[in-house]
């Protein structure tokens, strides 16, 4: 009886610390909290090259939001009249701001891109970027 119930005690400190932990380090829900309050109600969203982030951003942002995956989409969201709020990497930005697209970062914070079990395996490291939040 004490070797299952020291599993059973395991497995609950495990599942009370390792969710909590795992979601703090994705950055989905903060990024798109800072955009759903700072953004009027005619000001346009999207999100750029984060289609893996689809529902959750759409849902923590609270409206309807552009997935975008080009620089052409990105430079046409942009075109449109009004005021823009667009996620993405800070890799993507660096790549962007070469290529003469001038935007303005608003947030930038460290986060976990990666949200696999396979990618999060024992052993297997978990890859960090910087995700910003830029506008015009």
């Amino acid at each position: 009886f004490a070797p299952v119930a020291g599993l059973l005690a395991a497995y609950a400190v495990v599942l009370a610390v390792a969710p909590p932990a795992f979601e703090q380090m994705k950055p989905t829900r903060r990024l798109a909290r800072i955009v759903a309050a700072e953004a009027q109600p005619d000001d346009h969203v999207a999100m750029f090259r984060l289609n893996r982030w689809s529902s959750s951003w759409r849902f923590y942002v609270g409206r309807p939001s552009t997935a975008l995956e080009t620089p052409e989409d990105l430079r046409r969201f942009f075109a449109r009249p009004g005021k823009h709020y667009c996620a993405m990497m800070r890799s993507d930005y660096d790549r962007l701001s070469i290529e003469g697209l001038a935007l303005r970062v608003i947030h930038q914070e460290q986060g976990l891109f990666t949200t696999t079990g396979r990618a999060l395996r024992a052993g297997a490291k978990a890859r960090t970027d910087q995700f910003i939040v830029v506008s015009d």
